[in-house]
């Protein structure tokens, strides 16, 4: 490899650093769910919320073919101009279920395009340096940076939804704009050779052979049970807060600002977890950490169904656990298993599940129990246990010939 070839994968490796910056800072996460209570009840916030999944999953798979087909860095881009697109249409949907339906449903696609995208583009690029090797500690890092970058702008998309929660959404659409700017800058990784781009139904076929190994069939399955648990909390959070706030959708008082902060608080939760993974890797083991972060998630979700109080709030500092450290573990154990040409592809599809199975979750909740805060908690808790129990197990189950190599 040329020194000019080198130096624009070194400056690829500077680059990401400013993107999880930019595609982590994301203003409207604290007041979204705040934004369509306004003007719709419990239920009919679950099921917008399943919408957004279910844009997830819809392009989850495609992006992630066209991320192994075109490249990392036009996908990367594709993602940075869906979600400009998206804030667009949330700052102008002026209440409309349509429109907002149709915003979650533009940011939701930008992420399934990001998903599996940016890891993969790491992976890659220190792949094609000779540096793979390094990927767990240097993603453990950038990990780190954006759960930073997620909670400082918690604060600041909770204090702008003070004076109008559309702020929020002009806030992160800057930054999309600095993200979609920093992406025209990269320079694709070089093909490793031997590799060669298939078709998307061979792709699928190359990737579901996979599931032959003992170990990627597991990580597969907790994957799907990993973004169902990471997720039940949060979906519920701010409704949660406002209520233990005393304070109604139709009057917020400063529920809007409380939310930022806490989801600031996790976010630095979530980013000292990810700068402690690989320690705690070592420590509990691959199979040890992933499943003792899963009963974090559960019973988080659990406490809230319990009692609806601010100081019960608080346990949601630790919502973000298991989402900063299954992905690193997660990422670090698939890449090397899986070929080039199918990274992405392959990990889009553990996150398809994922949001697929929540998706219809949220679905059946937001239909069957109605405008119930405290019900619909009850459900995804117990939901929340059978999946640990169900991790717990398969863990057991698994060959110690295949627990002991990771």
């Amino acid at each position: 490899m040329d020194r000019a070839t080198t130096s624009s994968l070194e400056r690829n490796l500077d680059g990401l650093q400013k993107f999880t910056v930019a595609s982590n800072w994301l203003a409207w996460q604290p007041i979204i769910a705040l934004f369509i209570r306004e003007n719709f009840g419990v239920d009919t916030l679950l099921t917008l919320t399943a919408i957004m999944y279910f844009g997830v999953v819809v392009a989850e798979v495609p992006s992630g073919w066209m991320s192994d087909r075109l490249g990392r860095v036009i996908t990367l881009q594709v993602a940075s101009v869906l979600w400009i697109i998206g804030y667009i249409v949330l700052m102008f949907s002026a209440g409309s279920f349509l429109l907002i339906a149709a915003g979650q449903v533009l940011v939701a696609a930008g992420f399934a395009t990001l998903s599996g995208t940016d890891v993969s583009f790491h992976y890659d690029t220190l792949e094609a340096l000779g540096r793979e090797d390094t990927f767990e500690a240097r993603q453990s890092r950038l990990k780190a940076l954006a759960y930073l970058m997620v909670g400082v702008s918690a604060v600041v998309g909770g204090a702008v939804g003070l004076v109008d929660l559309r702020l929020a959404f002009g806030l992160s659409l800057i930054f999309a704009i600095w993200q979609l700017s920093i992406a025209l800058r990269f320079t694709e990784p070089p093909t490793a050779a031997g590799v060669e781009t298939v078709g998307f139904g061979q792709a699928l076929r190359d990737c579901a052979k996979h599931l032959g190994d003992p170990l990627l069939r597991w990580i597969a399955g907790y994957w799907v049970a990993m973004v169902v648990l990471e997720h039940v909390a949060h979906t519920l959070s701010q409704p949660y807060i406002t209520e233990a706030l005393g304070q109604s959708p139709e009057d917020l008082g400063a529920t809007p600002l409380v939310v930022g902060i806490l989801f600031a608080t996790f976010s630095v939760v979530g980013s000292m977890a990810a700068a402690a993974t690989p320690a705690m890797r070592a420590r509990l083991g691959f199979f040890g950490l992933l499943v003792g972060v899963s009963v974090i998630s559960a019973t988080i979700v659990t406490t809230m169904a319990v009692v609806v109080a601010l100081p019960v709030a608080l346990l949601l500092v630790f919502r973000s656990v298991q989402g900063a450290v299954g992905p690193i573990v997660l990422t670090a154990a698939v890449a090397p298993r899986v070929a080039q040409n199918q990274r992405a592809t392959y990990l889009s599809l553990h996150s398809l599940f994922g949001r697929l199975s929540y998706g219809s979750l949220l679905l059946i909740v937001g239909r069957t129990v109605g405008d119930s805060l405290g019900d619909s908690l009850n459900v995804l808790s117990a939901v929340s246990w059978i999946l640990v129990v169900l991790v717990a197990i398969s863990w057991l189950l698994t060959p110690r010939t295949v627990t002991s190599g990771t």
